[in-house]
């Protein structure tokens, strides 16, 4: 485990490394999310560089200032940035490893005036600029299948589902009781998942504040530890960027449903696995 954690963290200390991760992405960001372009890099000894354009733009922690008095704005900034990361993850399989407040940047037409950028942010009108791409994911192909089959159950709302792959697709297990395991994951995922008794309409919606990725990956590999079940670390590292992208959801907009905005990203990239595997791998 040591040894992968290292082989995650080891391209960050390399410009060369982040630059082409930075070309990666950049060629993958959409319309509206904007990624540094790499003017020169180079790793030599002591003199490691790299430039890149310079990139305009409020960092998020002040613009999540800006709009908190804006319910409309604070929805669109929320679903921008973790629209952006379910795209990098279930469309591009390259995604920013550490979206935290501090890399990312929220830029709006030129105007000086707060009134109107946030009437610009609340109609969707402005760029999400991504920076720092030392730490990035990108899932071979089993790993692939893994997170999507699991996520699709999730989605889903099947725990037992869920807990089946976790146990079935686990690099190494010893588990001495496989069916409390699945049993023990079925509740913890169902617990989080399932509709509230005696609910109103809106309760089937997994909202960002019913919902803490944190304590949810606590809480499986607290179950994962206890049965000798163990997570591959890609894995894992791919729950925690969802997990960073959704605090600052959370902080924005405590009601967007993460589901909504995840099933149609997962169920087309499920979609597109499953013709891949019918076609042999000739689908691009």
């Amino acid at each position: 485990a040591v040894d992968e954690f290292s082989d995650f963290m080891r391209p960050s200390v390399s410009m060369v490394a982040e630059a082409a991760a930075l070309r990666r992405l950049r060629a993958h960001a959409t319309e509206r999310v904007v990624v540094p372009d790499v003017l020169f890099a180079r790793d030599a000894g002591d003199c490691a560089v790299l430039v890149e354009s310079f990139e305009a733009g409020t960092p998020m922690r002040e613009a999540m200032r800006l709009v908190d008095a804006d319910p409309a704005a604070r929805h669109a900034l929320a679903r921008r940035g973790l629209r952006c990361l379910l795209r990098m993850l279930f469309v591009d399989n390259f995604a920013h490893g550490d979206m935290h407040p501090g890399n990312l940047l929220v830029r709006t037409p030129a105007t000086d005036d707060d009134a109107r950028r946030r009437k610009m942010i609340a109609a969707d009108d402005f760029d999400l600029v991504v920076l720092d791409a030392g730490l990035t994911i990108e899932l071979g192909l089993t790993d692939r299948r893994n997170f999507l089959d699991l996520f699709h159950a999730l989605v889903d709302k099947d725990g037992r589902r869920a807990g089946r792959l976790l146990l079935e697709r686990a690099k190494k297990q010893e588990c001495a009781d496989p069916d409390a395991f699945v049993d023990e994951v079925a509740a913890l995922v169902n617990s989080v998942l399932a509709t509230p008794h005696n609910a109103d309409k809106n309760a089937s919606a997994l909202t960002l504040r019913r919902l803490r990725v944190a304590d949810l990956i606590r809480d499986v590999l607290a179950l994962c530890y206890r049965h000798r079940v163990r997570l591959d670390t890609t894995f894992t590292n791919t729950v925690i960027s969802v997990a960073i992208v959704e605090g600052i959801g959370r902080q924005l907009d405590p009601d967007l449903d993460l589901l909504a905005v995840a099933t149609p990203f997962v169920r087309a990239a499920v979609l597109r696995e499953a013709a891949h595997r019918t076609t042999g791998g000739l689908l691009l």
